[in-house]
């Protein structure tokens, strides 16, 4: 499910770099510093559903969670928002970024995608290079496109240590098996589903565990071991 914020995305510029001449480097990237709800005290960098083909597909099926997309219903309202969004997608999607050129974060844990998903698998690479640059950051990202992952680990790329990967179950009710995803994608770490009622969740025999406490006192997402299949009523 997509963060909330109650503001427009902060354009936090953590990557700057001087040059020689006193000229100082930006990639552009926008990281939302002011989440509200579970979220709230967490950054999170994003690209946006609204320019993603596999997001816009998918929501056209009513069976799927994407048809009740959150974030795409709520970019209409805040305008500054979704034109962060929009340059992020493209410079995260269009090339893969120089290491100069990538952010320093300052945090504990970070997200990637609160408002979108993985496109292809140069946003990938920038999302794993952007790990290895901050090795003290717990990082995660939520995705229902998995696949996209397998390829650039298929073009030579290597899973950072300090980045867990959720699968994020397509589809409303329905609880996916951790091992049998691990069979096919064995680099996904944990799972997580949504649940459109209380009774819903106890007719698949899973208990709710998140959504009552804040992601930064909670954390479970965001570090190895823990509670691996996690179940969130939908908003």
């Amino acid at each position: 499910m997509a963060a909330r914020t109650n503001r427009n995305s902060i354009p936090t510029m953590f990557n700057q770099k001087a040059k020689k001449d006193g000229e100082i480097l930006f990639t552009g990237l926008h990281i939302t510093t002011e989440h509200t709800g579970k979220m709230e005290g967490m950054y999170s960098l994003s690209t946006t559903a609204k320019l993603n083909p596999w997001c816009e597909l998918k929501a056209q099926n009513i069976h799927l969670i994407c048809h009740y997309c959150y974030a795409e219903k709520m970019l209409g309202q805040y305008k500054d928002l979704e034109k962060n969004l929009e340059s992020n997608t493209e410079i995260l999607t269009s090339t893969v970024l120089s290491k100069e050129l990538l952010p320093i974060i300052n945090a504990h844990s970070f997200r990637f995608e609160a408002f979108g998903d993985l496109i292809n698998t140069t946003q990938v690479k920038n999302y794993f290079n952007i790990c290895r640059k901050n090795k003290e950051v717990h990082f995660t990202i939520w995705t229902k496109n998995a696949w996209i992952i397998r390829q650039a680990l298929e073009e030579g790329e290597k899973k950072p240590r300090n980045l867990i990967i959720i699968f994020s179950s397509p589809i409303v009710n329905k609880a996916f098996d951790l091992a049998k995803i691990q069979k096919v994608w064995p680099f996904v770490d944990k799972v997580f589903t949504v649940y459109d009622s209380e009774e819903a969740a106890e007719k698949a025999g899973v208990q709710i565990n998140c959504g009552g406490r804040k992601c930064i006192t909670c954390l479970n997402c965001y570090r190895k071991g823990g509670q691996n299949v996690i179940n969130e009523l939908k908003k």
